[in-house]
């Protein structure tokens, strides 16, 4: 490994403002040359692309650059506007990336840069090179330079009529060499790995959305990913005889446990081949990634399956080249036949797993439908689901573990009614619900798609929905990991929505009381559902929807965020109740509890795409609208800190996933109506304490938003708890929001 630095000269004259705005025309050159004869190199960035670092990487990267590689590493397409290069980004500079201010279209100012060379994954040609972006500014939109198509006359500068260059402009662009599959594909420029990540999950690999790799050539499997058995197969085989060749015996699942725990451990001589199984795909897992930094593993995804007859079921795992031989293949409710599986025992040693290991000769085919008859008179697979009444919240609860109700993958429809009565017997009891539910409705609200960053990098969506129970929302949080990010980042309002495998969440308090997408869910809209035509209430959603939607329309926000309005949806609640305590607040929202001078420290902290909870202790200063455009008002709370002698405003309003305290019906009739959005917001027990105290002094006048700020300084001397919400859009802007005032006991 050999490694050249570019550094600025040490002394050059000042350059004319313009200068430093216009993208540099041969800066693509100067990055690959490694040789920096200005003060910098002004590129803009066609695409941002994640992989995770392995010890391959670590010793191909200089010992000051390598120094900072933590878990991420990202790969940057970028262009002078005649040619593109794909460059890495110095692992340093990766909060850049996380907070949205690296992203597709961002013009960079590279100061400094370091040129890599290593010919130990290309042992075959000759050395390969590449360019690490050590140091680098982001201009802002002021500073932009004009966008300039690729023809641009030589030593001119663009001019400001030209128009911007198309999606279309950025891909014919050149790349500036090709003789690596690693300089043009989607495969990362160093390392050992074989993929790129989504940047909203580690579970989903950017070939399931190619859109996402836009700008990287889209080459053959072999040059791609070096080793052809890493296809993303979308094919189905069948099978062209449900009979191993030379045998006229059909086996069990059973036959395929007791061959396991007869048979020597391992392949060998002394072991029997495993017999063909024939079963129904039960349920089917998401992907996994089970990649480590520390562990070098090209290609670490797996995916499981529960695989059933007619009297048992078992677990199937899929490993690195299997996993993406048949995941995009395999369905809930195929026919299946499988052969070339192993055995083995879990971490635990208390359960056997059948496997297809990486590289293995395992098959998989589908079983045509003209056999699956003979399969039910041979008593190999159950007769087929009938289009039965889907089973209730009560018959569900009895059965606490997946598999105990009937086979052939028929979705369990729990209806929104039901589920509010389940959620509130779990909280009576205490019980711990381990069963799947499917819910089906018209989604009503949409929630921005929001990142947590953790050991991993995953995210979710809010979503409400409603069905023709038509008395409350179900809310639902839909993983990101589950599917791949592109059929989440879909959901709409006005959607009808099949959410499969949905589980309660295993949290306290509020977190107890949402529903939430499993290993197993899919997310099916609207057209998806046709396969479940028969099911009763999969097809009267679809018939509802129409009705329900004629006298609704979808307002969209920022942050692709989406909601129903109209006269049905505004009479509904969401069945999540809002936590009435500050105890209740940090343990169900699992907030941050601080004090109102430390909330410049806790936002500061927040990354683009996310949301954290804050509870915010201090004291109520007052209760204010103001207007914000021609037809609207701003609720504000004035939030106090007595200690630090410091206040600030919020914007309040009631959360939309979450219902809102009932308001007494004589302070309701109390209150003026501009005052009405500010009960919203309070808890319970400072609602009746207000109530009792509006009755004996209004004397018939209009409770005013003055008021009710005096009257709560007036009767509670200590603090409140507000719960805040922080959130960060893409674009940086950081939004701060108080959605309920609670006591602090």
């Amino acid at each position: 490994m050999r490694r050249l630095s570019a550094t600025p000269p040490a002394k050059r004259p000042a350059a004319a403002e313009a200068d430093v705005l216009a993208l540099t025309p041969s800066g693509v050159q100067i990055l690959r040359a490694g040789v920096l004869c200005e003060p910098h190199v002004v590129v803009r960035v066609l695409g941002v692309f994640r992989y995770m670092a392995d010890p391959a990487l670590r010793r191909v990267l200089p010992e000051h650059v390598a120094r900072h590689l933590d878990r991420d590493v990202f790969d940057l397409l970028v262009t002078d506007g005649h040619m593109k290069l794909k460059c890495m980004l110095s692992p340093a500079r990766n909060a850049l990336v996380w907070r949205q201010r690296v992203a597709a279209q961002s013009i960079l100012r590279v100061r400094a840069f370091d040129i890599v060379h290593d010919g130990a994954l290309d042992a075959d040609t000759a050395p390969r090179a590449f360019c690490v972006l050590r140091d680098l500014d982001v201009l802002s939109p002021e500073e932009r330079p004009p966008r300039a198509r690729r023809r641009v006359s030589l030593g001119g500068r663009p001019r400001s009529s030209v128009a911007p260059p198309t999606a279309e402009d950025d891909a014919r662009l050149a790349f500036h060499s090709r003789v690596h599959a690693r300089e043009h594909c989607a495969l990362p420029l160093a390392g050992g790995r074989l993929y790129y990540l989504s940047l909203l999950s580690d579970d989903c690999p950017l070939d399931w959305e190619p859109a996402s790799a836009s700008g990287l050539a889209h080459c053959s499997v072999s040059a791609r990913y070096v080793e052809p058995w890493a296809e993303w197969s979308r094919r189905r085989q069948f099978c062209v005889d449900v009979f191993r060749e030379g045998e006229r015996v059909l086996h069990s699942l059973r036959d395929a446990v007791r061959w396991a725990s007869a048979a020597p451990r391992g392949r060998g001589r002394g072991r029997a081949p495993a017999p063909r199984l024939t079963g129904v795909v039960r349920y089917k897992s998401k992907l996994t990634h089970l990649g480590d930094p520390a562990v070098a593993s090209a290609f670490p995804f797996m995916f499981h399956v529960v695989l059933s007859d007619r009297e048992q079921a078992i677990e199937v795992a899929f490993f690195g080249s299997m996993a993406a031989r048949y995941v995009l293949v395999v369905e809930e409710g195929d026919v299946v036949q499988l052969e070339g599986y192993d055995a083995a025992l879990d971490a635990d040693q208390s359960r056997r797993l059948f496997v297809l290991p990486h590289l293995s000769d395992g098959r998989l085919w589908h079983v045509p439908e003209k056999y699956w008859k003979l399969l039910e008179m041979t008593r190999i697979l159950p007769a087929r689901a009938s289009n039965d009444a889907s089973p209730t919240a009560d018959d569900l609860a009895e059965h606490s573990e997946p598999g105990a109700l009937g086979l052939w993958v028929q979705p369990t429809v729990v209806t929104v009614r039901a589920l509010e009565a389940w959620r509130t017997r779990r909280q009576r009891t205490r019980r711990e619900e381990r069963s799947f539910f499917d819910v089906v409705g018209v989604v009503t609200f949409a929630g921005r798609v929001e990142r947590r960053r953790a050991a991993t990098v995953s995210a979710f969506r809010w979503i409400k929905l409603v069905d023709r129970s038509v008395e409350a929302e179900a809310v639902v949080r839909v993983d990101v990991s589950t599917q791949p990010p592109a059929a989440v980042a879909a959901l709409k309002a006005g959607d009808v929505v099949l959410l499969t495998r949905l589980r309660w969440s295993s949290g306290e308090g509020l977190d107890a009381s949402v529903a939430t997408t499993s290993a197993f869910s899919r997310v099916l809209l609207n057209d998806d559902l046709a396969p479940f035509a028969g099911v009763a209430e999969c097809a009267l959603a679809r018939s509802w929807a129409e009705t329900l939607l004629v006298q609704h329309r979808v307002a969209y926000a920022a942050e692709n965020e989406s909601r129903l309005e109209g006269p049905v949806v505004s009479a509904l609640e969401p069945t999540a109740p809002l936590p009435s305590s500050v105890a209740a607040l940090v343990s169900g929202l699992r907030a941050d509890p601080l004090r109102l001078r430390d909330i410049a420290r806790a936002a500061d902290a927040v990354e683009a795409l996310e949301c954290k909870w804050l509870v915010v202790r201090g004291s109520l200063r007052d209760l204010q609208r103001r207007p914000v455009g021609l037809s609207s008002d701003a609720v504000v709370v004035v939030v106090g800190d007595p200690a630090a002698n410091v206040e600030r405003s919020f914007r309040a309003r009631p959360h939309a996933l979450f219902r809102s305290s009932p308001v007494p019906p004589s302070l309701r009739d109390a209150t003026a109506s501009e005052a009405l959005p500010f009960l919203k917001l309070l808890a319970p027990s400072i609602l009746e304490r207000l109530a009792a105290e509006t009755d004996a002094s209004t004397g018939g006048s209009a409770l005013s938003a003055d008021a009710i700020a005096r009257h709560l300084q007036t009767r509670s001397r200590e603090d409140y708890g507000f719960a805040v919400s922080a959130s960060r859009a893409a674009s940086g802007a950081l939004t701060l929001t108080v959605h309920a005032i609670v006591p602090l006991e």
